[in-house]
């Protein structure tokens, strides 16, 4: 084969010989450049080996094969399927356990196989992509993938955005796929992460949910005994500190290190004795407090009450606090003196009853800086976290009509 090859070559460069003018390129340089009007293939070369390549190109200090196309199609800007490429890499085995590939890119020091588009999009609903991946033939319950990325210690697929309002790695799903799906093939000594997206200065993950069904935006699932949600902040990298500052276990039992504040009056279900399920409301008040209730008993018209110790290190035993009475018998009227950081006493006016009596004591918590009914503030991430939202959804839906229709 290499050897009829080889007179091709030699019998096309004689060709060329005759009819390049005398300051012309050299001769392997004038069979590259030729031009054909073949409706197939100007050149095509089959190598017969089983190891041998049909074709190597090296260059020392540019590209070692360039493939150009100009072909014009006049497509419709809707289909995305790229009819022509500049180069064109295609599997024809038939064996369906073979992993070849269409292309394959491989580099020592560089990228294996990098795609550039300088098609200036701005103001086009329709952009093009730099590497583009499909799936054409893949059937229900198949197991193909548009682009497969693959590392042993780094990441996979990684995807970079300079300017706004670019975004690293973008997904949409139709017909009921997922837009966006990661999975670890990991162990139990060594856990791994599905999908992670990491940001410097904006937001890591971002999950949007449109149309007109009720579908969560972000839905969260963990088939073990582990917790769905667990949030962390700190300093960040690596060596940085990170606290847990939210955590949602398997029994529904959300925990938040900081305050809560929501808009409209908070609401607790409970159940009855019929077995039924309502709701209650929650108190609303001006100042953080903590109460405590309890029982006494006067003795000739007089009681002391000592506060809980549990209760009496956790509130403020710098500020006074409130105690109400309801005695539970016919009495002279009852009232509180000597109140201080360990209790208080009661007693009758003017009485020697022995009835009990209930009360509710009323204090502020320990350590508690919160103002008296402090002005209520959007949080400072709200306008610029809502534009940035805004403008990805933009591109998100156009993208998606893109691939649509």
């Amino acid at each position: 084969m290499m050897r009829n090859l080889v007179s091709v070559v030699a019998a096309l460069a004689g060709i060329f010989l005759v009819l390049a003018p005398a300051s012309a390129q050299s001769v392997v340089e004038q069979l590259i450049s030729f031009a054909c009007a073949d409706h197939q293939s100007c050149i095509s070369v089959t190598n017969t080996s089983p190891k041998g390549k049909a074709i190597v190109g090296v260059a020392q200090n540019n590209a070692g094969i360039v493939g150009h196309t100009e072909i014009n199609t006049n497509k419709d800007p809707n289909n995305i399927l790229p009819a022509h490429g500049g180069v064109w890499g295609m599997d024809e085995s038939t064996n369906q356990l073979d992993t070849n590939s269409g292309v394959l890119g491989t580099s020592v020091n560089g990228s294996g196989v990098t795609g550039v588009t300088t098609f200036d999009s701005s103001g086009n609903l329709f952009g093009q992509g730099g590497v583009n991946g499909f799936d054409l033939l893949n059937k229900a319950g198949g197991n193909n993938v548009g682009v497969y990325g693959q590392s042993n210690y780094s990441d996979a697929v990684f995807g970079l955005a300079i300017n706004l309002p670019g975004t690293g790695v973008e997904g949409a799903g139709l017909n009921g796929a997922s837009g966006m799906f990661g999975t670890a093939e990991d162990a139990i000594n060594q856990p791994g992460v599905g999908t992670v997206g990491q940001a410097t200065y904006g937001i890591g993950v971002e999950a949007a949910s449109g149309g007109m069904g009720h579908n969560p935006a972000l839905l969260a699932f963990n088939y073990g005994g582990g917790d769905p949600i667990q949030a962390y902040a700190g300093n960040g990298g690596p060596a940085g500190k990170h606290d847990l500052v939210m955590r949602l276990d398997k029994a529904g039992d959300m925990t938040i290190e900081g305050s809560l504040t929501q808009n409209g009056s908070p609401m607790t279900v409970i159940s009855t004795s019929t077995g039924a399920k309502v709701l209650t409301y929650a108190a609303q008040q001006s100042v953080r407090t903590l109460e405590d209730v309890g029982e006494g008993q006067l003795t000739h018209g007089q009681a002391a009450v000592s506060l809980e110790r549990t209760f009496a290190s956790a509130i403020d035993g710098r500020r006074s606090y409130l105690v109400f009475i309801t005695p539970q018998g016919d009495c002279n009227g009852l009232y509180v003196t000597q109140k201080s950081p360990l209790g208080f006493i009661v007693r009758e006016h003017n009485g020697e009853s022995n009835i009990a009596f209930d009360y509710r004591i009323v204090a502020q918590p320990y350590g508690s800086p919160a103002q008296r009914m402090p002005t209520y503030a959007s949080p400072n991430w709200a306008s610029g976290a809502e534009s940035l939202f805004a403008l990805n959804r933009l591109r998100s839906l156009q993208r998606v009509h893109r691939l649509r229709y």
